[in-house]
């Protein structure tokens, strides 16, 4: 079965999104799909290097990749403004090279996008068309909102909490699909004493990590006040924080006080392929986010969750409903959301308590089995064949 994932989107890119489609293409190949990535041709984020995508996102089964023409004019730095007419130019650009080259495809063909615009201006009729949401729309009540909805064959969400606030405006097929990991890549041959000599990290402190992105709807810098109440606790730490673009890194390293420069350090980008071995390293590894932000709140399901669990490592969380949606006390130390003190306790916890941390890593390492990505697709391919 033929399916065409379109993707307005640069690839490939630091950004998770990067990660999730070529793993998602990757799954659907496996799973039989014929299976064909859509992209515009646009020119590539620093820290990808030269190589094809296939390649950068570590690609076993392979799948075709079409790159349409595109005005690659977003990263030119004009002000809000004109940054989002720009936006609007290359969107229309790239929908109008996609409906030309869709145009010949026969009745019936599936096409999967978590790009709603692509979707507004393709033939509900013609295709099988199908959304992926990872957040709800602030105007979801509105026209454009209705000619997308009323177009797809099927929505697929990455959350419970999605769901429901979807089921308001949505009355036919709602797939919940948490996001997923490659369990093999996340299972790395090496000890801690290796790993911690590898990213130049002392044997006798103890580490807690967070890997990924930094933007403010996940709460990354309670860990600066996290800090300052392990400190009172336990002397004998430190957070190390992985991810981010420069732009962010330096935001948040300027807020670290000259005091906790040791204990909460800001490593910046690394290449994917080496968190598995970074987790390995850890003593337990971080997931937070914000209470008040309905997106970090209700409808996430963060990349770094499944690795956490596939890597063996001890994970502390905040308990959001999100969150707790795949963790629970058996597999995870979950504390109250937005209480740093909590928090940092629940890292202490961690530390102190060895038994409990192998406990809960073990039974991680097998709830998150019915979470890879080919378990994903089983999930969104019911709905393909209906």
């Amino acid at each position: 079965m033929k399916i065409y994932y379109v993707a307005n989107s640069r690839m490939p890119t630091i950004k998770a999104y990067g990660l999730q489609i070529a793993k998602m293409c990757e799954a659907f190949s496996k799973s039989g799909f014929d299976c064909e990535l859509i992209i515009p041709k646009r020119h590539r984020y620093p820290n990808t290097g030269e190589g094809n995508i296939l390649d950068y996102y570590d690609i076993k089964t392979w799948f075709d990749i079409k790159e349409l023409p595109s005005w690659d004019l977003i990263d030119i730095n004009l002000g809000s403004f004109l940054n989002k007419i720009l936006f609007w130019i290359q969107q229309h650009y790239f929908a109008r090279e996609l409906k030309k080259y869709l145009s010949d495809k026969e009745n019936g063909t599936i096409v999967f996008s978590r790009d709603q615009f692509s979707i507004s201006v393709l033939d509900g009729n013609k295709y099988k068309l199908f959304w992926e949401a990872h957040n709800l729309p602030k105007n979801i009540k509105s026209g454009f909102y209705k000619n997308v909805l009323s177009k797809i064959k099927g929505l697929v969400v990455i959350s419970e909490g999605l769901k429901r606030d979807f089921s308001r405006h949505y009355k036919k097929t709602i797939v919940v699909a948490p996001d997923g990991v490659d369990f093999e890549e996340f299972n790395a041959e090496i000890n801690k004493e290796d790993a911690r000599k590898k990213f130049q990290l002392s044997l006798d402190t103890k580490t807690a990590v967070y890997t990924g992105h930094l933007y403010s709807w996940k709460g990354v810098d309670i860990l600066l006040k996290v800090a300052k109440h392990l400190r009172q606790i336990n002397e004998n730490f430190a957070i190390l924080i992985f991810g981010g673009t420069k732009k962010d890194v330096d935001e948040l390293g300027q807020r670290i006080e000259p005091s906790l420069e040791q204990l909460v350090q800001i490593k910046g980008f690394v290449p994917h392929q080496q968190v598995a071995q970074i987790l390995k390293a850890a003593d337990c590894a971080i997931l937070t986010g914000r209470e008040t932000e309905d997106i970090s709140a209700k409808y996430t399901s963060p990349l770094k969750l499944f690795e956490y669990m596939a890597s063996g490592c001890p994970i502390v969380a905040q308990r959001l409903p999100s969150f707790v949606e795949v963790l629970n006390d058996s597999n995870s130390v979950l504390v109250e959301p937005g209480n740093p003190r909590a928090l940092a306790e629940g890292i202490n916890k961690i530390f102190t308590d060895n038994e409990l941390a192998e406990k809960i890593s073990r039974q991680a390492l097998e709830d998150v089995k019915k979470y890879t990505w080919l378990e994903r697709v089983k999930k969104i391919a019911s709905i393909m064949s209906a």
